[in-house]
């Protein structure tokens, strides 16, 4: 699902994987034909309901197989290449640190090592910045990556960038910046 137009799933089920669905590996290869060095973001926005099934929640097994599903259609599909960055979950809580801990080791261990996350994609959260710094395992999952806000309105954060993350703006004002 999105801003623009409602998608189908690649696992309507899950043991339903099609890489055909939707439009979205058509996008981004075609955006990566025109900008071999463009930066890609994978964020869901809502995933099928059968997600989260197991344990009742977003932050999941479910939901890290889902992405990894994903990520395995992209490779399928061919012409995209790597994806730089997943968030977990769009204008939602970041999830307890051991879904993230897990997601980092599911790309790791599906070959995804490159793909970097960004955590939370929404409002700022000063429990997820204690996290990073009492949690090093944590801050080791989302290295390369950084903390995604919406509109931090060109405010750099010091304390984000002494941890070597990116301060990441995923939905702003239209205003020049040249911190992220």
């Amino acid at each position: 699902q999105s801003t623009d137009g409602t998608e189908t799933s690649h696992m309507h089920e899950r043991d339903d994987l099609d890489c055909n669905r939707g439009y979205e590996f058509w996008l981004l290869q075609e955006a990566r034909k025109r900008n071999p060095d463009i930066v890609t973001y994978a964020l869901s926005w809502a995933v099928p309901a059968w997600v989260g099934n197991q344990t009742g929640y977003y932050n999941g097994t479910d939901n890290i197989d889902y992405h990894i599903k994903w990520l395995q259609c992209v490779d399928k599909v061919g012409g995209i290449g790597t994806i730089d960055y997943i968030g977990n979950w769009n204008e939602r809580a970041w999830g307890p640190p051991s879904w993230t801990k897990d997601l980092r080791s599911a790309l790791d261990q599906h070959g995804y090592q490159e793909t970097k996350i960004i955590i939370p994609d929404g409002w700022e959260s000063a429990d997820l910045k204690k996290a990073l710094r009492d949690d090093k395992d944590l801050l080791k999952a989302v290295d390369g990556g950084g903390i995604g806000l919406h509109y931090p309105c060109n405010k750099p954060d010091p304390e984000v960038h002494s941890m070597g993350l990116k301060y990441w703006s995923s939905e702003d004002f239209s205003t020049a910046g040249d911190w992220a």
